[in-house]
């Protein structure tokens, strides 16, 4: 029994990833547009993590998921009738994935929508929007159709992960085109986030 006891104690449980909830993502959002939030971070970091994070929740997609998506598998701003109400236009885009864990009987095609106010850190199609126009008008962007369409964000500093610092190691990040965003990466702004909101006492 004792053996058996020490065997049982000594076994490796693997950690499970918990998915972020709604009044987290808006939590992290609301920093972003908060003073310290647009002093430690820059704007493309900010414009880029809630376009992604946004995303990844409306769509139920793992990062990896979101970070491989290309400009030619999206398409936005498309116009619709409403059938409940046929004086209503619908805006919409559409987004295709593929290597999903999951298969959907319906295909790797699916709809974006705008959301209710009260779940604006969720509003997917608004926040790609946003992005996508940030990457077009400000920076100049042409899009191409094997862009990732959350390139990679260069400049994110890690050493001040591990410091007391008031700098947030974002506050130089850009965009690297043509460049995919590791995992570690996304993790990594992530922390910086955190460490922010942490630090102004959210």
């Amino acid at each position: 029994m004792r053996g058996l006891k020490k065997k049982k104690a000594s076994e490796y449980v693997p950690a499970k990833a918990v998915p972020i909830s709604l009044d987290m993502i808006t939590v992290l959002h609301a920093f972003l547009d908060s003073p310290s939030g647009v002093e430690g971070f820059s704007e493309a970091s900010r414009m880029w993590f809630k376009a992604v994070s946004s995303f990844a929740f409306y769509g139920m997609c793992r990062i990896n998921e979101v970070l491989t998506l290309t400009w030619k598998d999206v398409s936005l701003r498309q116009y619709r009738t409403s059938v409940v109400a046929p004086d209503e236009v619908i805006e919409y885009g559409t987004y295709a994935l593929f290597n999903r864990k999951t298969a959907v009987a319906e295909g790797r095609d699916y709809n974006l929508h705008h959301v209710s106010k009260d779940e604006m850190a969720i509003n997917a199609y608004m926040h790609l929007c946003n992005w996508v126009d940030y990457a077009s008008k400000t920076k100049g962007h042409q899009w191409r159709d094997e862009d990732f369409v959350f390139p990679a964000l260069t400049s994110i500093s890690k050493k001040v992960l591990k410091t007391k610092d008031e700098a947030t190691g974002c506050e130089k990040v850009s965009i690297g085109w043509g460049k995919k965003m590791s995992e570690q990466a996304f993790i990594t702004l992530l922390n910086c986030i955190v460490r922010g909101l942490n630090r102004d006492g959210q």
